[in-house]
């Protein structure tokens, strides 16, 4: 069920398809424990078929009974329930102003924990918490973007940028000096996003 999607990658022909898209993808997924979600526009013409939007979706089946009080109709979530050791799927959905992440912007959640060890961030842009307003230059919101992730895995559980598996970046087709882009990644991977691990409290 769309429920049990934990994580969504969204490719817009268009950004002005942003709104429109939000509406449906909202009634699809509800807003009550969604997604995380990664929204990007590529451009006219990118998209196979002359295609406006494109998604695909990483599922766990069970986890969205396993989230709400349906749970012992689902087989799958009602075994999880069962396990002490880990938990089937976590949500962390920001929906107010904070000093430590971004307000999610649409109908995702910042994060969907799988199995109490796989963290699935929502994609960063380069905002400033506190005031919602984005950083002045590209390399300025590339470490933004950094930043606002390595608080959010603090915030879950002390994690770190040092432990990421895999990570996308996606940059304007006007820019083109790479191996900036790729020292930024690296510095701030290095150095957390200049986070110190701990001191983040999602309850604050």
């Amino acid at each position: 069920t769309p429920q049990d999607v934990m994580y969504v990658h969204l490719y817009l022909s268009e950004i002005s398809h942003f709104a429109n898209i939000n509406q449906h993808y909202r009634a699809f997924f509800g807003t009550t424990l969604p997604p995380s979600r990664s929204t990007v526009a590529i451009g006219k013409g990118v998209l196979p078929g002359g295609r406006r939007v494109l998604l695909d979706c990483l599922v766990q089946l069970g986890s969205g009974g396993y989230m709400r009080q349906n749970a012992a109709s689902n087989k799958m979530a009602a075994a999880a329930l069962q396990t002490t050791t880990s938990k089937l799927r976590q949500v962390l959905h920001v929906q107010s102003i904070s000093y430590w992440a971004p307000v999610c912007v649409g109908p995702y959640s910042q994060v969907n924990t799988l199995r109490s060890a796989i963290h699935l961030l929502a994609g960063q842009i380069g905002l400033v918490p506190s005031t919602m307003k984005l950083r002045d230059t590209w390399q300025e919101q590339l470490e933004q973007c950094w930043t606002n992730s390595a608080r959010v895995l603090d915030a879950l559980d002390g994690s770190a940028l040092h432990s990421l598996l895999s990570c996308l970046v996606y940059v304007g087709k006007d820019i083109e000096d790479w191996g900036r882009i790729e020292h930024i990644c690296r510095e701030q991977i290095l150095g957390n996003g200049g986070v110190m691990a701990g001191v983040i409290d999602s309850t604050a």
